[in-house]
């Protein structure tokens, strides 16, 4: 069973409090012509934007900033990267950029020791 299927059948309902807010009448007028209009501006329905602004907002920005975390561990690695390649890729991302010195000379001499 799904989570979704869970909370329904435990009326575990988080909507971020729209169904509150659905109560006042000028909202529900704002979030109904909202819905209905494909062609209005968000900005036009000051209540509704309100709302997104702050109930839903902070929560997306919030999980960009957490995605943003976890993308620093996430090498994309190509599958036949050796250990010690997918390792390195992981030092230079943590690493600043001036502490990194790799000189032209030292990477023919690393290019020559590959061949």
């Amino acid at each position: 069973m799904s989570y979704l299927e869970t909370d329904v059948i435990q009326e575990n309902f988080d909507d971020f409090g729209l169904k509150n807010a659905l109560t006042n009448e000028m909202f529900f007028q704002e979030f109904s012509s909202f819905v209905n209009e494909s062609t209005v501006s968000f900005h036009q329905f000051p209540l509704l934007y309100d709302f997104v602004k702050n109930k839903i907002w902070y929560i997306i920005v919030h999980q960009q900033q957490i995605e943003g975390l976890f993308n620093k561990w996430n090498l994309k690695t190509h599958p036949n990267m050796t250990n010690s390649t997918q390792q390195a890729k992981m030092r230079l991302s943590v690493a600043k950029v001036d502490e990194i010195q790799v000189t032209g000379e030292q990477l023919r001499i690393f290019e020559k020791k590959t061949e």
